[in-house]
């Protein structure tokens, strides 16, 4: 079976490639190594203007420098794309909570159009402050935005991070999750709230929501194993039911 390396053909464009499924990819040697990556698209033109990008900011992550020129144009709305070009094969959930981040930083975020290095550092704190999150969520968008940072302090573009720094210099705090411990309902309680479901008679399928509920009432289980239990995990004949807790795989 041929490798990824095997399939690559070159083009008419130095160190553009295409593989044998259509896919254009970016190859390079800098400084005795080779660098291969996928450029994430089947059309030409896109490539092109793709490995140019490609090849500036790999030039400046092996060598660690960047242009004055290159540092002047790069903005945080730059940034964001290639962030996101850069997570192109992750799960879609992860994407989605990353494009989260991106739009409401394109909606309010001051200095979305700015380039990066002329952004005072001080800018980060008194937006963060804006955000008006919960505390999880203040956690996740400063966790992608510390990320999404990141590339321009890898294309060289940035001198450090200036959410890590200020996090690090505790400008910035993540503030910890509290998570208050739920009331348990008593035997009677539970029966209400389920049958209270069943009475509903809504056309989203109340009888299959209270028996669901029933069914994480009477056995003692989370959610995540009842979604995951199968019907050759019932033994009828044993009166036994094998569960996996989807945490640990046990």
């Amino acid at each position: 079976m041929k490798t990824t390396y095997q399939k690559l053909r070159k083009s008419k464009v130095p160190c553009l490639y295409i593989h044998d499924s259509g896919q254009y990819y970016a190859r390079k040697k800098i400084k005795g190594k080779i660098y291969v990556e996928a450029l994430a698209t089947q059309d030409y033109q896109i490539a092109k203007n793709k490995l140019a990008v490609w090849m500036r900011e790999k030039e400046a992550e092996v060598t660690g420098t960047a242009t004055e020129a290159d540092t002047e144009k790069v903005t945080l709305c730059a940034l964001c794309v290639r962030f996101m070009e850069h997570k192109a094969g992750k799960k879609e959930g992860t994407r989605k909570i990353d494009q989260w981040v991106i739009n409401r930083l394109a909606k309010d975020c001051p200095f979305y159009l700015l380039p990066i290095a002329k952004v005072n550092p001080l800018d980060y704190t008194s937006y963060v402050g804006t955000l008006k999150l919960k505390p999880r969520g203040t956690n996740e968008f400063l966790e992608i935005f510390t990320g999404i940072l990141t590339r321009g302090v890898v294309g060289g573009y940035l001198p450090v991070n200036p959410i890590k720094k200020l996090k690090d210099d505790e400008v910035i705090t993540n503030e910890p999750i509290v998570r208050e411990d739920p009331d348990t309902p008593t035997e009677e309680q539970a029966e209400k709230i389920i049958n209270a479901i069943v009475n509903k008679h809504d056309k989203n399928g109340p009888k299959s929501s209270s028996d669901f509920l029933r069914f994480l009432y009477l056995a003692g289980i989370g959610e995540a194993e009842l979604r995951a239990l199968k019907w050759s995990d019932v033994d009828f004949k044993a009166e036994r039911i094998y569960l996996r807790r989807v945490k640990t795989g046990k």
